[in-house]
């Protein structure tokens, strides 16, 4: 097993949040995880740590129960109430007082690798890359190949990514995908999208 662990902030808000899945989906994705698991959880303090292997086992069950997409607006609306409440919020809170719009959503993304080392430990790291199309991109870089083997772990890296932009009301896709240059790592490609022109009423 990896050394590696995380804060048990988010595996707590997570698990409050399968009371509120419909259709019985929050029931299936306690099934697929130990008991223990949920246990451990609710006895620890938010800033404790959590075993890296149990985190991934619980994201990847919200991955399969939800499907891709589904796992992804969890986790999106998820680290959109961290930032309001949870242990990211003086960073977040930072970053709001001082740049707003495109900017402040860019600003905000190039502290996600800050925001991960907050919040994991000897897990590796993640990196803040230039895209070649001007854009911005973050990449696995040493991050423990447990973690970028998951795909319930994609799916919190790319609601943490959503929900950044979100804060700052910037329309984008994020683009996950293997890294040309090394495919046993992966890359979140992430593209804003343009602003529509002013209106002729808006003129």
């Amino acid at each position: 097993m990896s050394e590696g662990a995380i804060r048990a902030h988010f595996s707590k808000i997570a698990v409050r949040r399968l009371r509120a899945l419909p259709d019985g989906k929050g029931a299936e994705i306690r099934e697929r995880v130990t008991p223990e698991f949920f246990e451990r959880v609710r006895s620890a303090s938010a800033d404790e740590w959590m075993p890296i292997d149990d985190v991934i086992v619980f994201s990847d069950a919200i991955a399969d129960v939800l499907g891709e997409q589904g796992g992804r607006d969890f986790w999106t609306a998820l680290m959109l109430d961290t930032y309001d409440t949870g242990m990211l919020r003086h960073l977040v809170a930072g970053v709001r007082e001082s740049h707003a719009g495109r900017e402040g959503a860019l600003q905000l993304l190039r502290l996600a690798p800050a925001a991960w080392g907050l919040a994991a430990r000897d897990c590796g790291s993640i990196v803040l890359e230039a895209a070649p199309d001007g854009g911005i991109r973050l990449s696995s870089g040493d991050l423990l190949p447990s973690i970028v083997r998951s795909r319930g772990i994609h799916c919190v890296f790319y609601g943490a990514c959503m929900s950044m932009l979100a804060q700052f009301r910037v329309r984008a896709t994020i683009d996950v995908r293997a890294d040309p240059e090394d495919p046993h790592k992966i890359v979140f490609a992430i593209h804003q999208e343009r602003e529509d022109p002013p209106s002729q009423a808006e003129r």
